[in-house]
């Protein structure tokens, strides 16, 4: 669950360097064993220290949006703007309460803009080991479902109770928020070169699939496998450089048809993907391109040079979408009409010394 929510980072989270002054305690064995042992410790340091890092990493990072109904991959993303979290003492839980804005290219309707807005109850726990901390957030219950509101569609038949082959616009939105993101639980493993999330409960030892491996001395920022239909786009990001002298390293792997790429900074990818939720026609963005190419099917790395700032890497499928009637309901992408390519692009983003 930006104005950046991978499968790979979304709730990003409840976690991360809060860990409890982490480091100190991971390498202290009386320390950690005591913590470890002790429910009331760790609670105690969840409330009091990680939860006040909960929002912060929420609204720094945008959460990419799975539909179960078109396969494991994501096909949007999720913004969260708006987040608080109420810490319920008597309970031992936490309920996070978000709202944002998102895009998704679905069946039957392509692509939509979206506004949602919903509460998620968690039970937080973690543990600390020698060379990492696990961090989990046990889904508990929805206290308020997903509430969904049309903000633009490239189909101009479509509302919010359009009915597809697989459901309402509103409930494949809805289910898949909660399905690919909140309702699932989550792992968040801190190690040396960065923080593994996955939506999903894993157990030690095992570790949050990388796409590619981000190499000795790059943080990982990201990692997630993604579909880009013909005439999308993905935003990904919001990227953080913390300082000068460093380099974005994208690697992937494409399948299907080719993209192109656009560095742009956060500022200016906002603007651009707000444009792209209202449903308009693709067009460019406001401000600057910081820099473009093209990725190619296969394998490839691309390294960015970029000074301290924040910003959004946008992938996007030029071939052209095939001409539908409004009023029929068919699934996308459709196999073997022309210009219907998709791509699938599984990637790591990590930032690294130049």
């Amino acid at each position: 669950m930006a104005r950046s929510p991978s499968r790979h980072q979304r709730p990003r989270l409840l976690l991360l360097a809060a860990f409890v002054s982490g480091q100190a305690l991971v390498g202290c064995p009386c320390v950690r064993n005591s913590v470890n042992d002790s429910e009331e410790t760790r609670w105690y340091l969840f409330s009091r220290v990680a939860v006040q890092h909960i929002c912060p990493e929420l609204l720094n990072t945008g959460a990419p949006l799975a539909v179960p109904v078109a396969g494991p991959s994501s096909v949007g993303r999720f913004f969260p703007s708006q987040c608080n979290v109420h810490v319920d003492e008597g309970n031992k839980v936490i309920v996070v309460n978000l709202a944002g804005t998102g895009y998704a290219s679905l069946p039957a309707v392509r692509r939509v803009g979206f506004y949602a807005s919903m509460s998620v109850e968690y039970r937080p726990d973690f543990h600390l080991f020698s060379d990492s901390i696990y961090v989990w957030g046990r889904f508990s219950r929805n206290v308020s479902p997903p509430n969904i509101q049309l903000l633009g569609t490239e189909n101009a038949a479509v509302g919010i109770a359009y009915q597809t082959p697989f459901g309402s616009v509103a409930d494949l939105i809805g289910n898949g928020i909660f399905q690919s993101s909140i309702g699932r639980g989550f792992t968040v493993v801190r190690q040396g070169d960065g923080d593994d999330f996955a939506l999903d409960i894993l157990n030690p030892p095992a570790k949050p699939v990388r796409q590619f491996n981000p190499g000795d001395g790059a943080k990982l920022l990201a990692s997630d496998r993604t579909e880009v239909p013909p005439a999308a786009r993905q935003y990904l990001g919001p990227y953080t450089v913390p300082g000068n002298g460093q380099r974005l390293t994208f690697q992937y792997r494409l399948e299907g048809a080719p993209l192109s790429w656009y560095l742009v900074d956060r500022e200016n990818g906002n603007d651009w993907v707000q444009n792209y939720e209202s449903g308009r026609a693709l067009s460019g963005p406001r401000g600057p391109i910081l820099a473009s190419g093209q990725l190619a099917v296969g394998p490839g790395a691309l390294p960015i040079p970029v000074p301290r700032g924040s910003y959004m890497l946008v992938v996007e499928n030029s071939a052209a979408a095939p001409l539908l009637p409004m009023s029929v309901p068919l699934p996308l992408p459709l196999p073997g009409v022309a210009g219907s390519t998709s791509a699938t692009l599984s990637y790591t983003t990590a930032v690294a010394d130049r």
